[in-house]
């Protein structure tokens, strides 16, 4: 929804500075292009997130590229504690079978937190 509001934007403001060839509606247009590949990156790094959570019942999921993506999408959010919160999930090592349910339930609970802390961010 928020790529198709952007892409529209993006467009319009193109169809303007095509006709007006004012220099307001070209940095429209850069601007929004920036947006749109950041956006891009979102998509991935919640994919990255997305991906462990479901893999968590039955591996440990820490890695490189998972705390990569939970920095970068931190960076683009002004609410921290669904990040802490996910990051203190991973820690618990599962050794119980109850363990493992809870540390599910507790980074599904801190992604959706995540989702709703970068879709504001988006949103501006």
């Amino acid at each position: 929804m928020i790529r198709e509001k952007l892409q529209q934007r993006m467009d319009q403001a193109a169809r303007n500075y095509a006709n007006t060839r004012d220099p307001k509606f070209k940095k429209e247009v850069e601007d929004l292009k920036r947006r749109l590949i950041d956006l891009s990156g979102i998509e991935r790094a919640l994919a990255v997130l997305d991906k462990a959570v479901n893999r968590c019942r039955h591996e440990d999921v820490r890695s490189v590229a998972l705390e990569a993506a939970l920095q970068f999408l931190e960076m683009r959010a002004d609410r921290k504690w669904p990040f802490e919160q996910f990051r203190q999930a991973l820690e618990s090592d599962g050794s119980e079978g109850w363990q493992v349910e809870g540390r599910y339930q507790m980074l599904n609970a801190s992604l959706n937190g995540i989702k709703l802390a970068v879709v504001a961010h988006c949103g501006r």
